[in-house]
């Protein structure tokens, strides 16, 4: 801003005593900064020169810049005033004591400060709004891309049902109801439904009751013919107009994404007011506020109809619940909250709840479903703050949203890419702002061209990261439980120590991701993965297969893993790979014991002859191979060996079966009909006619009513000495693997293969494999299989 003269008061030219005054003081103009997410409504600080109503200073700034901006303006206008020499006034004054201490605290008491009203400053802001162009046709339901289309869908569909509802034909607007949508940060809202009359149809939310009471105040005083207004309260609205009413702009939107509407004068508006009527850019959470508010309230309404047509409204609270499980609670009379116990959401933030526990609220619905996302929305960091994870979650869902309103439909075609990108959001979406493309370019480029210059420079930082960021499979090689990962790309061999909080709780040694890597100031973070990680085998033959299309057996340029169509490839391969191990364990597995023989539950039942229990036991004890258990209460238990295993030469003995003995009968449990037969024919043999075969039963083990009857709750952790045990079994039976023909490796020993290039990587596979499951399943004894592989060369 240059120069400017304000209005005179008077044509005289004159001040009492030819005095030069300056007056001071912050305006607030109706227009607003959209720099930043939130839009945001600048200051201007003036200066301005009495008797000759010349602006000698100015400056526009931001909500940040207020406190001192007035002190620190004054000392650079007496220096350098925008008309005129360097001067000093004789007198300052400004509208509030606030400004006059700032004011002192700057210049001392060289130059007088009085407090007084400034109405000079008010006619030179009336003269800079009438100066300044009207602009409807350039509204916009999107916000230039700030609104979502999806979301202005649903505040459509609200307001509709609202529409048709029409609580305004009952209600009027001093039956105000408290709203609290704990989600949105919204407590103790005030809500006025509008339109008894039949004008202005709609609803009115304000912060509080207080907020609602000041506005009506003013709304029944007269209007002041000059200065500035003040409702003494900011507020949203939600009123209905005729679409032939509508800015071009809105109206083309309409049509465009054929928004539904009750009629033709049922096209909805939501405005955000400020205390001085100032209308301000909206953001997502106004819409959300809005449409949540219309739908929950024609539920209540539909409900409750009569509460609004008694003279006094029965009190009642309810909550209601949108499709995104937003909670909305109504409470009516206002003033009635007290009268309900319902749990402040910033008391349930500080207990630990389980997901799947009843929510605390007491509304019946598990946690996850209730207040969880409250909870998790009033820990999450504002976008100022965000780092890393955080900021990565701002900028996708930004980039999601450009990328919808910008190119529709052509966009979503990326999902083409999954067999269900609904289960796979975790990688589809950061694969189709990143690397997926559009019109030749990927929706980043496209954003940082068109929007690029109302980033800040952390969010330019970022993108550049993930633009430099590639899709690959990474294998897990080091894992610190609850704090980093460390993988290596399979493909590039490069390698990334990686911030994962959660996932370094679930993942261990040799899993396979499909993951993007991106490193940020120093630190390396996960973002896009592919929620299901694949096992050595089926990660081997996935990498194995890229190689094949990149033709490449060594390190691959991390330029190519950047091509589109090579990250589609990868995908596709594995998802495939994904659907091939979930049909192969759908498949009931074929298991066998140790002698070969397939696996079945065979239990052999005996009647005893009377009084013969005590001559079987006998006999049963004195057979070859045979060995007392410690006894059942009544029963007697004995185990049956044989010296060696077909399977595992290591292996002493194997047990082929059990008996269990009672005062009038034998059971025979087995694991084959051919070991139940061979035990069986020697039991008969050294019991003679003391027992009779009654009966024999078997049950397949991979049977559900098996796995129901056998299933028990997680047993307790083995103590150190049995650990102990199971790990010196384990060395004992690998002592000897390398040169044990494996059925793998084609009937090759692991030494010999190695002998090999192919051969090599076929052991590694098989070595890996090994690890994956030791490290799944063994726990506290797992094995170390790191001098096998030094043994083979494989380090």
């Amino acid at each position: 801003m240059a120069r400017h003269r304000a209005p005179r008061r008077s044509r005289s030219g004159s001040h009492p005593g030819g005095r030069r005054e300056w007056i001071g003081g912050r305006l607030s103009p109706p227009f607003f900064i959209e720099d930043r997410e939130e839009p945001y409504r600048a200051e201007l600080i003036v200066w301005m020169e009495e008797p000759s109503g010349l602006v000698v200073g100015n400056q526009m700034i931001g909500p940040e810049e207020v406190d001192g901006a007035l002190a620190r303006l004054l000392l650079t206008t007496l220096e350098r005033p925008l008309a005129g020499s360097p001067r000093r006034p004789d007198a300052i004054r400004v509208a509030e004591e606030s400004l006059a201490a700032e004011v002192r605290a700057a210049i001392g008491h060289a130059i007088p400060v009085t407090v007084a009203p400034t109405p000079e400053l008010d006619a030179l802001l009336e003269a800079m709004l009438e100066s300044m162009p009207h602009q409807d046709e350039d509204e916009s339901y999107l916000e230039d891309g700030r609104i979502p289309p999806s979301l202005v869908a649903e505040l459509f569909a609200s307001a509709k049902l609202l529409y048709e509802i029409a609580p305004w034909k009952v209600a009027t607007d001093d039956q105000v109801v408290r709203m609290d949508i704990p989600a949105l940060g919204v407590e103790g809202a005030c809500v006025s439904i509008i339109g008894n009359l039949g004008e202005s149809l709609g609803l009115l939310v304000f912060p509080s009751l207080a907020g609602y009471q000041a506005f009506g105040r003013l709304a029944e005083a007269p209007r002041p013919k000059r200065g500035r207004l003040d409702f003494g309260t900011d507020w949203l609205a939600l009123d209905f107009e005729r679409g032939a009413d509508l800015p071009a702009e809105m109206r083309r939107e309409v049509a465009v994404h054929g928004w539904p509407v009750a009629d033709a004068n049922a096209y909805p508006r939501v405005r955000r007011l400020d205390r001085d009527g100032a209308s301000r850019p909206l953001v997502e959470r106004d819409l959300t506020i809005a449409s949540a508010c219309a739908s929950a309230l024609s539920a209540f309404f539909a409900k409750h109809r009569e509460l609004f047509e008694a003279e006094e409204l029965e009190p009642v609270c309810e909550s209601y619940f949108d499709q995104r499980d937003l909670e909305v609670r109504f409470t009516a009379p206002y003033e009635a909250f007290a009268l309900f116990d319902v749990e402040p959401a910033r008391e349930r933030a500080g207990r630990k709840v389980g997901r799947n526990d009843p929510c605390p609220c007491g509304s019946g619905r598990k946690y996850k479903k209730c207040h969880l996302p409250i909870d998790e929305a009033k820990r999450a960091p504002t976008r100022e703050s965000a780092r890393d994870h955080d900021l990565d979650g701002w900028m996708v869902r930004e980039l999601s949203e450009f990328a919808t309103a910008r190119f529709g439909l052509e966009w979503r075609w990326f999902t083409r890419d999954f067999v269900d990108a609904s289960e796979t959001l975790q990688l589809a979406v950061p694969w189709s702002v990143y690397q997926y493309r559009v019109q030749g370019r990927t929706v980043a480029e496209w954003y940082l061209e068109e929007h690029g210059r109302k980033l800040s420079r952390a969010e330019r930082g970022w993108l550049a990261a993930q633009q430099a960021a590639w899709l690959s499979v990474w294998e897990v090689v080091g894992v610190e439980p609850g704090e980093t990962v460390t993988l290596r790309d399979l493909l590039s061999h490069q390698e990334r120590c990686v911030r994962e909080v959660s996932g370094s709780r679930t993942l261990v040694v040799r899993d396979a991701l499909l993951a993007r890597v991106v490193d940020h100031e120093g630190v390396s973070l996960l973002c896009g993965a592919h929620p299901r990680p694949l096992p050595p085998v089926e990660a081997a033959e996935v990498v194995r297969r890229a190689r094949g299309r990149l033709r490449r057996k060594g390190a691959v340029p991390v330029e190519r893993l950047r091509e589109q169509a090579f990250g589609r490839y990868l995908i596709k391969r594995w998802e495939e790979a994904v659907l091939e191990l979930d049909y192969r364990a759908a498949i009931p597995p074929e298991l066998h014991n140790t002698d070969g023989d397939p696996l079945l539950l065979t239990t052999d039942h005996f009647g005893l002859a009377a009084g013969a229990r005590s001559e079987v036991e006998k006999r049963l004890a004195a057979m070859e191979g045979a060995e007392a258990e410690d006894p059942e209460g009544d029963e007697a238990a004995y185990s049956f060996l044989v010296p060696g295993n077909r399977m595992h030469a290591s292996w002493e003995n194997t047990v082929i079966g059990r008996a269990r003995l009672s005062e009038t009968a034998l059971q025979l449990e087995t694991n084959s009909r051919e070991r139940a037969d061979a035990l069986r024919s020697r039991v008969e043999a050294a019991c003679g006619g003391l027992l009779r075969h009654r009966a024999r039963e078997h049950a397949d083990p991979t049977s559900p009513a098996v796995a129901a009857a056998t299933k028990r709750s997680a047993p307790e952790p083995p103590p150190p000495e049995a650990e102990q045990i199971v790990l010196e079994f384990k060395q004992r039976h690998y002592a000897d693997w390398v040169d044990q023909p494996l059925p793998a490796l084609g009937g090759k020993t692991p030494r010999e293969a190695a002998g090999t290039a192919q051969g090599r990587a076929a052991v590694d596979v098989l070595l890996k494999d090994m690890e994956n499951h030791e490290q799944r399943s063994a726990g506290g004894s797992a094995f170390d299989f790191s001098g096998i592989r030094r043994e083979l060369r494989l380090e």
